[in-house]
């Protein structure tokens, strides 16, 4: 495995982050992974993260890292985490590279990130109406499409934590976007807590829905 991902040095961890080299590296080859982090509280999931996402800062080819976090059930708005994985990333950008990353998105995208909208030569998309039982597709295609345009300027990694009591929207988009990224420069990684995700729980309808059709998705249980 490449020195450059796996070279510093974290007791009892090194076969894990092994496992995490070998996606990053397909992922930074054009070849989308997923990976579900799975761990019990307290055993260092978020540790593990802090310390993947340094190295991977420190690689000489950059990174986007768009990191964030679901909320208890019922206080998160739908896309809540993604939102503030994404959110940092897109307001950081110049106006003109805002606008080619967002391209036909760019309505989608602001109806989630409204601060976005001053920005933005919105004229077009004003007038734009979108069919309820269309919105929640359309919004799926658009961050899929942003997540694309990002990885052609450098690979993605999209770090999701505790997206078992995450909202219903995060986790659709989740579950598609492992079905259906194939030839994205983009790591999906989600964590989860085993122990507290019952066979009952929405998470666990949601994995086992793309299992069999995403050859891609891979878990790793961290242990104590």
């Amino acid at each position: 495995m490449p020195a450059r991902y796996t070279s510093a040095r974290f007791v009892g961890r090194e076969a894990a982050f092994a496992r995490l080299a070998a996606v990053l590296e397909d992922v930074a080859g054009g070849r989308s992974r997923s990976l579900i982090l799975g761990g019990t509280s307290g055993v260092g999931v978020s540790r593990f993260l802090d310390e993947a996402t340094s190295r991977v800062g420190e690689l000489v080819a950059p990174w986007t890292i768009l990191r964030g976090a679901a909320w208890p059930s019922g206080a998160e708005a739908p896309y809540g985490p993604v939102i503030r994985a994404i959110g940092p990333a897109l307001r950081g950008l110049p106006d003109p590279e805002l606008c080619e990353v967002l391209g036909p998105a760019t309505a989608d995208i602001v109806r989630l990130l409204p601060d976005l909208a001053a920005r933005l030569a919105l004229a077009d998309h004003r007038g734009e109406t979108v069919a309820p039982e269309r919105r929640q597709a359309r919004t799926l295609e658009g961050i899929l499409g942003v997540l694309g345009r990002l990885g052609e300027r450098r690979p993605v990694a999209l770090v999701l934590e505790d997206l078992h009591r995450s909202d219903a929207a995060s986790r659709a988009l989740v579950t598609f976007l492992i079905r259906v990224a194939h030839d994205q420069r983009l790591a999906i990684m989600a964590t989860d807590q085993p122990d507290v995700v019952s066979r009952d729980h929405p998470w666990t309808d949601d994995m086992a829905s793309v299992w069999s059709v995403a050859p891609s998705l891979e878990r790793l249980a961290l242990s104590p």
